[in-house]
């Protein structure tokens, strides 16, 4: 019995001292997160300052590019929309279906 108590208490030792470690990584994983996203921000307002646009307008392009992209768009998708190309296919393909009799 007193070599099972010893177990226990060795395996609850264990246990809050990887609690302790978790609460370390998540307390630096926050840390680093945050870190990242001011990086983030810099790196627009960079570009803002190169390109002489307003940081919003960069900021607003960011995320509706991260749309288009948990939406299933590839970068080319994307450039064929900006670009206006598919628009205009799409464009065609409808007033050549309403065109259609059927």
């Amino acid at each position: 019995m007193a070599n099972i108590d010893q177990m226990i208490e060795k395996k609850e030792k264990k246990a809050a001292s990887l609690r302790k470690q978790i609460e370390t990584a998540s307390g630096q994983l926050k840390n680093l997160l945050m870190e990242i996203k001011v990086l983030k921000y810099e790196k627009i307002e960079q570009l803002a300052n190169a390109e002489e646009t307003d940081p919003e307008t960069l900021i607003r392009s960011y995320q509706q590019n991260l749309k288009f992209k948990s939406r299933g768009l590839s970068d080319d998708d994307i450039d064929e929309l900006a670009d206006g190309d598919e628009y205009m296919r799409t464009l065609l393909q409808e007033d050549d279906n309403e065109k259609k009799i059927y």
